[in-house]
C-alpha cells in the first residue's frame, strides 16, 4: 500500500509515502513464497503469484493445482491471474547418474517448517524426515559445507527417506542436453517458469550461471 501511494492505517495512525520526487506505481506486483497449503490458499486470495517449493512429482502437481483451483473459485479469482512460479535447483553433471549422485536437487527444510500436515509426508516416514532436517544448524553440515550435499545423500538413505525425496524433486540432474529435456516434459505439465538456486559452492556459481544460460536456455527455444 505505501508503495502504491495509498493511505495506510497502522495501529491508530494513518500515513503514506512521501519522498522527494516520487511517483506511485500504479501496482507492485506481490509473489508469495509458498511451502505448504495454507500459504498457497492465502496466495491465491491476495498475491499476484506464487514461487512454489512444494514438490514436483506428479501427486504434487495434482495436489497443488487442487489447492489453486478451489482456491481461486472460493475466492472469485481466475487462475489465469497468478503468476505461478517453481522453485528448485540443477544439478549439472556429465550424466544423469553422476550429477544424482551429487546431489538430492530438492529441498527439505520446508517440509518441517511450521507443521508437517498437507506436506503430503507418509505418517510413517514423518519422524525420519524431522530427524532428517534436524542437522540445520549442525556446524558439520552448515549450507555451504564442503561435500554436503553428498552427505544428505548419505542422510536420506539411512533415515529411508531418499527413494521418497527422489519421486518429489524435479529430475533435473545430468548435462545440459537432459535438464532442457526435462525442463520441456515439466513445461508440459505447467511448469514453465523456474526460479534455479545457482550453485551452492560460490566456486562453482559463475560456471553454473553460464551452463544455463549458454547450454540449457538456447534448447529451450522453440
Amino acid at each position: 500500500a505505501i508503495l502504491a501511494g495509498q493511505d495506510c492505517h497502522f495501529e491508530g495512525r494513518t500515513f503514506k509515502a512521501r519522498w522527494a520526487n516520487y511517483e506511485s506505481p500504479v501496482h507492485i506486483p506481490v509473489v508469495v513464497a509458498v511451502s505448504g497449503p495454507k500459504t498457497l490458499r492465502m496466495a491465491c486470495e491476495v498475491a499476484d503469484g506464487a514461487l512454489l517449493s512444494m514438490g514436483c512429482g506428479s501427486e504434487n502437481i495434482t495436489y497443488i493445482n487442487g489447492i489453486i483451483n478451489d482456491s481461486c473459485a472460493e475466492f472469485g479469482r481466475s487462475r489465469s491471474e497468478l503468476d505461478l512460479w517453481w522453485n528448485s535447483e540443477i544439478v549439472f553433471g556429465d550424466s544423469y547418474e553422476l550429477a544424482k549422485s551429487k546431489g538430492i536437487g530438492v529441498g527439505t527444510n520446508w517440509l518441517t517448517m511450521g507443521t508437517l500436515e498437507g506436506k503430503q509426508i507418509p505418517n510413517e516416514l514423518k519422524d525420519a524426515v524431522v530427524a532428517f532436517n534436524n542437522d540445520s544448524q549442525d556446524i558439520e553440515s552448515e549450507y555451504q559445507t564442503e561435500g554436503r550435499e553428498t552427505a544428505l545423500i548419505h542422510r536420506a538413505k539411512k533415515f529411508g527417506i531418499y527413494d521418497w525425496l527422489m519421486s518429489r524433486a524435479p529430475g533435473l540432474w545430468g548435462p545440459p542436453e537432459l535438464i532442457a529435456k526435462r525442463l520441456l516434459e515439466l513445461e508440459s505439465q505447467g511448469l514453465d517458469k523456474w526460479m534455479f538456486y545457482v550453485g551452492r559452492n560460490p566456486s562453482e556459481q559463475n560456471e553454473h550461471i553460464r551452463l544455463i544460460c549458454e547450454e540449457v536456455l538456447p534448447r529451450l527455444k522453440k
